[in-house]
């Protein structure tokens, strides 16, 4: 029995405690979980990002490397020419390549089953931070750094390349792939979109075409601006959560505005690390807790859930199951029969089923019925009364 398929028996029939514990919202509730962790083997237990490739693989990058998880075992990868194994963030290009950042402001990525470095070999001074983003054919490498000026404080400015990714090599001259340069911090992750190129600063929204001038498609709020200006530069992130609705985070605030204007501002109890959007639901991980947002009503609930614990990153993989990333217990996972049920609309549920075939649960509620079979797959069933018990 491999340990995928033992773990998601025995969280299948431990479901039968999360349905019976059950008498208020649903999304408030703690679901079953399980680590991976030192103990399994994880070089360290303070995880930053987690990622899995088109192979079904999943990357880990730690406080002591980058590491391959094949649900079996791990694998670390080094190089000699690394600075520190602190790696960061981690991204993947079209060709299936993984590619990380370091504290050292290093680039590698994994090809040929071995870590290679991309040397872009800058004569920039003063880099505060660098960002990748991926299209199907170009790696877009921001860099920021800080710039002295006569007569002035220092400034944050920012470059932008564009970079063929068949093209990549161990040093290449980058003055050949410059787009822009901008005097602002450009906020991560660009938007790109086949030519047109889009990125969020602090002062602005930025549009630009490769080889020619900048331009300001839309401006940010003044309310957003005023909201994130005292704000660590380097803990600023933007993500777009799409139909024209941005966000912005870091500190304890996330800020949402869209197109229109709008501005919407939620708290939370400690610094956000990061956001996800699954479904109709916003998962904020913050240095605290879990927060989980309805996108639908605008409802959060409050406490957060595992308020002790550090979260850092989140995927939902393609077998349902979610990973978080924690700053000190390495990654937590939620089986995908217990995210369904966290995932469910607020909804007390009264009553369960055992399938006469063994093969799933039927629990009745507040107008629905909720199938979950074995084989980790879910039907939500809307009916017009409430139910109050199966035969």
């Amino acid at each position: 029995m491999t340990v995928r398929s033992a773990f998601l028996q025995l969280h299948f029939w431990g479901c039968f405690l999360i349905f019976l514990l059950i008498f208020g919202e649903i999304s408030a509730q703690i679901p079953s979980h399980w680590y991976l962790n030192q103990e399994g083997g994880l070089p360290t237990n303070t995880v930053y990002k987690i990622l899995q490739d088109r192979n079904n693989v999943t990357w880990i990058t730690t406080s002591s490397g980058i590491v391959k998880y094949n649900s079996i075992q791990f694998t670390n990868y080094d190089n000699d020419t690394l600075r520190d194994k602190e790696f960061i963030t981690i991204n993947l290009d079209s060709l299936n390549r993984v590619w990380v950042t370091n504290t050292s402001k290093q680039i590698a990525y994994i090809e040929g089953g071995q870590l290679n470095m991309f040397n872009y070999n800058p004569t920039i001074k003063n880099i505060n931070q660098i960002n990748l983003e991926f299209d199907e054919d170009f790696l877009y490498l921001t860099i920021i750094y800080l710039k002295k000026e006569k007569k002035r404080k220092p400034a944050n400015y920012s470059i932008l390349y564009k970079i063929p990714i068949h093209e990549v090599s161990n040093r290449i001259p980058l003055k050949q792939y410059l787009v822009q340069s901008v005097k602002d911090t450009l906020i991560r992750p660009s938007v790109v979109s086949g030519d047109i190129i889009q990125l969020t600063g602090t002062k602005g929204h930025y549009q630009f075409t490769p080889f020619q001038s900048g331009n300001i498609g839309f401006s940010i709020p003044e309310k957003v601006k005023k909201t994130i200006q005292n704000w660590d530069n380097n803990h600023i992130q933007f993500k777009s959560l799409g139909e024209g609705t941005y966000t912005v985070f870091g500190e304890e605030k996330i800020v949402f505005w869209k197109r229109n204007g709008e501005v919407t501002i939620r708290k939370t109890r400690n610094t956000i690390h990061d956001i996800t959007k699954v479904d109709d639901k916003l998962w904020i991980l913050t240095a605290s807790g879990l927060y989980l947002l309805n996108l639908t009503n605008n409802t959060m609930a409050d406490p957060p859930l595992f308020a002790e614990t550090a979260f850092s990153s989140m995927i939902k993989d393609r077998e349902h199951n979610i990973w978080l990333g924690t700053l000190d217990q390495g990654i937590m996972m939620i089986p995908s029969v217990d995210f369904q049920i966290m995932s469910c609309n607020k909804s007390p549920f009264f009553s369960l089923f055992t399938l006469p075939d063994g093969t799933g649960i039927l629990a009745g509620g507040k107008n629905k019925l909720l199938l979950i079979k074995k084989d980790n797959s879910v039907t939500n069933i809307e009916i017009p009364h409430n139910v109050g018990r199966i035969l």
